[in-house]
């Protein structure tokens, strides 16, 4: 056990000197043009913070508020520190930019997420509806993956926050690996590992599928109107996304079943005889259905609430307090929920690192230098290209909606810049972009809420979520390209000016 100990801490170590190593970069290499002492420094700074993400010397809390402790100490990151050097800027206005974050109804929709998912375990309820779905769905794990997805899909259609479509779906899908004492820290592979990667992707195929099953995708259209664009109707997006989306979500159940196979192919056994006492008293059957008519009533409340001004956020907070009022939480489960103030933290700084990107002006001086690199290209090689480059970009940005607003203006701009580029041509390359929203967010556990939820229920190891961020990230993008490009480009389904 000693043994065991030093040598975690000799990795952490080496994990903390690495992300110093870069971090201290910037210090001894002059600024490249274009960008100003301080927004070099913050580069280095950020790549520090997702070298501690990689390589974990620390909880990823620990490592994006380390991270943003030492931007606001040095005073970068906040608007107006571009242009200063670095311990210049105003301390208040670095302590407001390094808090605006923790301020995103994100970060408070993952927190209740997170909240019910609790509720759902110590009811009961995880454990009583995923011995319904083996026996109603079969027994198989690649059919259980697809029962996930469908369901992923089906929600999709009627609640506009993939968070909170995760919210409901991951501490019911959570029942099935409880049935064999499968848990994030004995036998993660047997079966939760899969079914949480399958759940999460196709969340994010289902993202682009829908044009309401995913709010930043609305923002996306407010960003084709400011460029003066067309803007797509649900079933305009729908058709030109068909070909890719509808083929993604029928392939990542088996893409997930090849590339991370579960350890266990069949659910052969019944609930463990506690399991069952705890279903059948009266105490807990009453608590579980008083939890399941919350949860009807809340997903009803996203299906039609954000039309009538209630915020999905705001909803989900209030079926917090209620699950306290009716005792199905306790105050102490709420204040002492390590995993959901985790997710605060992380995400809350992430935000913040992330918005200081285009406070220093570092993405907008990313994109121009590749758009030089790329100046030799044909016109759809330029735009393929500008697509991948908008695609990857997704590494920088936490919160989809950040994602949209922040990047999808310089890549238009970018696009518009091609000589030659008709009305048509630019009404397709926004629409392109626009759809890669959602689908992006596959490539990290941070780029999206419901990442941070599927990513905390602890089956996949943070390696290996990485690793299936890129492998499935590479898959998606080239078989959405493939698929999407020459269908916009047939007929033009995109509606034109």
């Amino acid at each position: 056990m000693a043994h065991t100990e030093k040598e975690g801490v000799r990795i952490a170590a080496l994990g903390w000197a690495a992300c110093l190593l870069v971090a201290a970069i910037p210090w001894f290499l002059p600024a490249p043009d274009g960008l100003s002492a301080s927004a070099w420094i913050y580069a280095g700074l950020f790549a520090a913070v997702f070298v501690g993400l990689l390589l974990a010397p620390a909880p990823a809390a620990v490592v994006t508020l380390a991270g943003l402790l030492a931007a606001s100490l040095l005073r970068v990151g906040a608007p107006g520190s571009e242009a200063e050097p670095p311990l210049s800027h105003s301390a208040p206005e670095a302590l407001r930019w390094a808090f605006s974050g923790f301020s995103s109804p994100l970060v408070w929709l993952v927190f209740s997420v997170a909240m019910i998912g609790t509720g759902v375990e110590k009811t009961g309820l995880g454990v009583r509806i995923g011995h319904i779905l083996t026996r109603c769905l079969g027994k198989s794990a690649l059919g259980l993956g697809y029962a996930v997805t469908l369901t992923e899909t089906l929600l999709a259609l009627v609640v506009p926050s993939a968070t909170a479509r995760s919210g409901v779906v991951q501490p019911l899908v959570m029942g099935i690996p409880a049935l064999c004492r499968s848990g994030p820290a004995r036998s993660p592979r047997a079966i939760g590992a899969y079914l949480s990667w399958v759940a999460f992707a196709s969340s994010c195929v289902a993202s682009s599928l829908f044009l309401t099953a995913f709010i930043p995708n609305l923002i996306a259209l407010d960003m084709l109107k400011l460029a003066n664009l067309p803007v797509p109707d649900w079933h305009t997006w729908f058709i030109a996304v068909a070909p890719g989306g509808l083929l993604l979500l029928a392939a990542t159940p088996l893409l997930a079943y090849w590339l991370y196979p579960p350890d266990q192919k069949r659910i052969d056994t019944l609930p463990h005889m506690e399991d069952g006492r705890v279903l059948q008293s009266a105490r807990h059957s009453m608590r579980q259905l008083t939890l399941l008519i919350l949860l009807a009533l809340t997903l009803m409340a996203w299906v039609i609430g954000e039309p009538l001004g209630f915020a999905t956020p705001a909803t989900a907070l209030a079926l917090v307090c209620l699950l306290v009022v009716c005792g199905i939480l306790d105050w102490e489960d709420v204040i002492g929920n390590a995993r959901a103030w985790n997710l605060v933290l992380w995400l809350g700084a992430m935000l913040s690192l992330t918005a200081g990107l285009d406070n220093m002006g570092i993405l907008d001086w990313c994109l121009h230098r590749n758009v030089r690199i790329m100046q030799d290209f044909t016109p759809m090689m330029y735009l393929v290209a500008l697509a991948v480059l908008f695609f990857f970009s997704r590494y920088a940005m936490a919160g989809s909606g950040v994602y949209a607003a922040m990047l999808l203006p310089l890549f238009l701009a970018a696009g518009s810049s091609l000589a030659g580029m008709t009305p048509a041509d630019a009404a397709r390359f926004g629409f392109l972009l626009a759809a890669l929203v959602g689908l992006s967010g596959v490539l990290t556990p941070y780029a999206t809420g419901q990442g941070m939820i599927w990513f905390s229920a602890g089956y996949i190891r943070r390696g290996e979520f990485w690793f299936l961020g890129l492998l499935f990230g590479v898959i998606y993008l080239a078989v959405f390209l493939a698929a999407v490009v020459p269908w916009l480009g047939m007929g033009g389904i995109v509606p034109l000016p």
